[in-house]
């Protein structure tokens, strides 16, 4: 990798998602959904599992780099 690629990397710190990160997390999904399969998702539909997942690191895990 060369050095200017490496210090962009650098830049970044990658952490395990918190309680604060919900609401961003849903409208990444939703923008996610749209772009890769055309579908548009409800809110409602996703707050409650992205919720649980950070709720419970057994059932997954989400990771943001800040």
């Amino acid at each position: 990798m060369n050095q200017s690629l490496t210090n962009e990397f650098l830049k970044y710190k990658v952490r395990d998602a918190t309680p604060a990160d919900i609401e961003t997390i849903v409208a990444f999904n939703r923008f996610m959904a749209q772009e890769t399969e055309g579908k548009d998702l409800a809110v409602e539909v996703l707050l409650p599992g992205v919720r649980t997942v950070i709720g419970n690191s057994t059932l997954g895990r989400y990771f943001v780099a800040c």
